[in-house]
């Protein structure tokens, strides 16, 4: 790649004392635009405190443009109306997260994937009830995840390299974790998009089972449900403990973070929001 030599060039100008080179050299830099955002990321740490600060800048410039044209790959052309959760989540990650390394995060959830595993292999008949309980224990009772009660507008809350970091979420991000790890295993648990309140669902031999992430992976009822929603002053419809696609999920989850942003008045984070938000719900 012809713009690598470029970069270096650039990068070790962006140290220079001299202010007109350094500008000279931010420019050349936000010239590339965000095909450069990966490269710059890969070469952040390395670098000396000065270059980091100038670095930063350039990158938190080029940022929404780049994640942008990240939003709009997501698309999944194997299943119409669909796109890839996981690569979505970190693609969201990124907007507080600039320089987030995906890797480590992958192995994590590839960790608790095998855990899983291991402890389904100890069984000889494995049913419906075992599994989803296999899951329960080894992601909220054995590594603790659970809900932020404390401070459940937290941006933090949104972004899955901090949900599993701090080990806790929002009901939505919770829910997400979930089928990234459980979808490593070939197993169908789904999101259920009840208003305000997402959960997860598993296929029964007569009806699904429900299991709530926000409160420990809490097995609920279909009555549980109906009492939430009516108690929170929704109503009931049958389709409230109907299963969403990834697609929904994600656009539910840029909504939640357009509204934590908003309740803290970052307008400039909100009409970045929206605009991804925007390509991701095109054709929807």
């Amino acid at each position: 790649m012809q713009d690598s030599k470029t970069i270096s060039a650039l990068l070790t100008l962006l140290g220079d004392e001299d202010n007109k080179i350094v500008k000279t050299a931010q420019a050349k830099l936000l010239e590339i635009g965000p095909a450069a955002v990966p490269e710059l990321r890969s070469r952040y740490e390395g670098q000396p405190l000065t270059i980091k600060v100038r670095l930063r800048e350039i990158i938190n410039q080029l940022q929404p443009r780049d994640l942008a044209d990240n939003f709009r790959k997501l698309e999944s052309e194997e299943v119409k109306n669909n796109l890839d959760l996981e690569e979505a989540l970190f693609t969201i990650a990124r907007v507080g997260y600039p320089n987030l390394k995906c890797d480590f995060y992958r192995q994590e959830l590839d960790r608790l994937s095998c855990r899983i595993g291991k402890e389904l292999s100890r069984w000889q008949v494995i049913d419906e009830h075992t599994i989803v309980d296999a899951v329960i224990d080894t992601i909220f009772r054995k590594n603790e995840f659970r809900g932020d009660t404390q401070d459940y507008y937290n941006p933090q809350n949104s972004f899955i390299n901090r949900v599993i970091d701090r080990k806790m979420g929002s009901p939505i991000l919770l829910s997400a974790l979930v089928l990234l790890i459980s979808r490593r295993l070939g197993l169908p648990f789904r999101a259920v998009g009840m208003p305000a309140h997402c959960i997860l669902s598993y296929p029964g031999e007569s009806d699904p089972i429900f299991v709530d992430p926000f409160y420990g992976g809490k097995i609920i009822t279909r009555d549980d449900c109906y009492e939430f929603l009516t108690g929170a002053g929704f109503g009931f419809v049958e389709e409230y403990l109907e299963p969403i696609n990834d697609k929904e999920l994600v656009i539910r989850i840029l909504r939640n973070l357009i509204n934590v942003y908003h309740r803290q008045h970052n307008n400039s984070r909100v009409q970045e929001l929206r605009t991804y938000l925007a390509i991701v719900a095109r054709r929807y």
